[in-house]
Formats: C-alpha cells, structure tokens, sequence
C-alpha cells in the first residue's frame, strides 16, 4: 500500500508536466474573472478569463483552446490580473485590473500590447488594489473601477474618455465595491448598482445620476455579486442567499432557500438566472422561487466567474477555483475547457495528490 502510495503522489506531477489534465485532479487554470465580445476584425467571439494567481488568457473559438496574453516584456503588465473587461460589440479593447501601483492597464489590439491607463495626478486612480469593471453599454468609454477598501483612498472611480483621466466618486461610502452593475432606460436614464462588503456601510447602492450622488438601497449585508435582467429586475448574491429588486434596485427581498455564497450571477431573463457559487453551479427558471443544482461535469466547488454567449444564453461559461467550465445546453452538463492553460506547480497540486490518495485507498479496501 505504501508504494501505491507513492506513484500516486507523482501522478499529478507527472500530468502535469506532459500536460495532460485530470478531472477532479491537480488544478488546471482558473478564472477570477471573465469577460467576453465580438472581434470586427477578425470576426470571432473574444473571452478573457483573468487569473489573478497567474496571468491573463484569451480564446478565439469559445474556450476550446485559451492563449496566455505574452508576459515578455514590453508587457510584463498582465500578469495576475483581478479583474477584466471588454467592449462586447469591440474586443480590440480591454481593461486589466491588478494589485500594482498601476491598477488599469488597457490594450486596443485585443491584447496584444497594453498601455497604462489609471490617469495622471491628480485625475488619477489612487486605490491599488481592485475587484471589478463595469461599462457603460450605451458607451464604451465610460468605465467604472471597483476596489478594495482602503483606510486612505477611495474605493469607486470612473473615466468617461476610456481612461485617460478617472475621476473619484467622492459621494460613495468607504466600503469594497466587489460588482457592478449599469441598467439604461430611455425614460428613467442609466442607473448604476454597486454590491459592497466589509464596513458598516455595505450592502447595495444606488446611483440614478451617473454616480455623484448614492443611496444606501440593502444594508447590513456583504454583497458579492449583482446583475440585471432588465432595468427593473434584478438579482444580488451574498453569504445569506440571493436577493432581489423588481424595481430598479430600490427594494430588495431575500428569497427563501436561495444558494449562498453567490460569487457571480448571471440573469438570462426575469425569470431564469444562473448563480456561480462557493457550492457549485445554480439555476432558478422561475424568478427564484425555486433552485436547482446544475454540476454535473462540474469538479470544483468553488466558482468565482460567470458569464453567457451574447447570441446564445445556452452557452455559458463559468470560472472555478481549479479549472474552468462551458456549457452548450444550459446548464445540464458542463464541459471542462482548460487547453492551454499554463499555470504554475503550487500547493495545491499537493492537496489534490492527497485527495486523490484517500478516495483510491478507500476503493483499497472493499
């Protein structure tokens, strides 16, 4: 037993190296976040997954094979990117976010090259560390920057001219902004939803002018994740379940025996919406009434990302904490889509290579 269990200690090492991946074994990628859009040049479906562990990959045939973004210099600016974002109608542009003294970096070639783009004092971003983007879909070239509480700097930033200068949301609370959200209307105008934790103040805020003014909407609750369906309906995640507004954002409910832990959401319609969690896959087809389990294929518990196909809401794509996942039939098998991915021997493959001795030496002894 002792020499099974050696080989089987080398095994994910051995996989490793030659590439080869195992379901439920050593980790094969990640992504914190994903962002997907249409390239007009070379006519194909762009997604950026980030790993903020590692570096930042790209697929151009919807996750089958993924490129890890050069590292080399004169771009040493794109590795362990925490957050990214991607005009959907033009991938040529995308905006990184990283733990650095430069937090955004953009790149206008589908990232083939990367420029600075935090501003320069003092129309500058002050917080280095952030968490999320959100784009506004009637403009791409304003851009929202969500991050970390910090006891000195703010935590909300946006640019309306793609960066060049960023202004800070003064009016916001000291908080971490972990998701945004912008719902347009051309009667009630765009609306901004920002899902925050930590301090006192966390909870959902609601911004119905562009963002200079806020109101406290949800509180005393950590949000991780929001999205909306429309601008009316929409769906916060936090560790106490799933949340909901059917107007706008100014009153939530939560919804009873809802998933916890919700990291990311994705609402196809009113009605039908996915949840990415520390627990697995979700999915509600009624508005929440009801939720049900969808992992099958799926070996990690804990999801961070969460994104659909803009022209097909069958197709999603979901980001774990070891690997990522696609589905083609909404939801009821996912696919593990980790060709290319290139990460970095942790130890995580350790713990895996333990779980793994335990459940063959389990099936030893029947």
């Amino acid at each position: 037993m002792f020499k099974k269990s050696l080989i089987i200690i080398a095994l994910p090492l051995m996989l490793f190296a030659a590439q080869w991946q195992s379901l439920n074994g050593p980790p094969a990628g990640r992504a914190d976040d994903m962002s997907i859009g249409w390239d007009p040049i070379h006519s194909y479906w762009a997604i950026f997954a980030a790993d903020r562990t590692h570096k930042l990959y790209k697929s151009i045939n919807e996750g089958e094979y993924w490129d890890s973004i050069p590292t080399a210099i004169p771009n040493p600016n794109i590795i362990k990117p925490a957050c990214v974002i991607t005009d959907e109608n033009n991938a040529q542009v995308v905006y990184i976010g990283k733990v650095s003294d430069v937090p955004v970096w953009w790149s206008t070639d589908g990232g083939q090259t990367w420029d600075e783009r935090s501003g320069e004092y003092p129309n500058n971003i002050t917080n280095n560390n952030p968490l999320c983007f959100a784009m506004d879909p009637n403009n791409s070239s304003i851009v929202y920057l969500g991050c970390t509480k910090d006891f000195t700097n703010p935590e909300l930033f946006k640019t309306t001219d793609g960066g060049t200068d960023w202004s800070t949301l003064s009016n916001f609370p000291d908080v971490s902004v972990n998701d945004i959200t912008i719902t347009t209307d051309p009667v009630k105008g765009t609306w901004i939803i920002a899902g925050c934790s930590q301090t006192l103040s966390r909870g959902i805020w609601l911004s119905t002018n562009g963002g200079n003014d806020w109101n406290q909407k949800l509180s005393s609750v950590d949000i991780y994740s929001v999205n909306f369906a429309d601008q009316f309906t929409g769906y916060a995640g936090a560790a106490s379940g799933v949340y909901k507004t059917e107007d706008g954002g100014g009153y939530w409910v939560l919804l009873t025996d809802s998933p916890q832990y919700t990291n990311a959401l994705k609402a196809i319609t009113t009605d039908k919406v996915y949840a990415a969690t520390n627990y697995g896959m979700f999915m509600t087809p009624d508005g929440g009434n009801t939720w049900y389990e969808i992992n099958e294929g799926i070996y990690t518990n804990i999801m961070f990302s969460l994104i659909a196909h803009p022209q097909n809401s069958q197709t999603l794509f979901a980001g774990g904490e070891f690997s990522v996942y696609k589905t083609t039939d909404g939801g009821s098998i996912w696919k593990e889509i980790i060709y290319g991915f290139k990460i970095k021997i942790s130890e995580n493959i350790q713990k895996s290579s333990i779980t793994v001795i335990k459940k063959l030496d389990y099936k030893d002894n029947f």
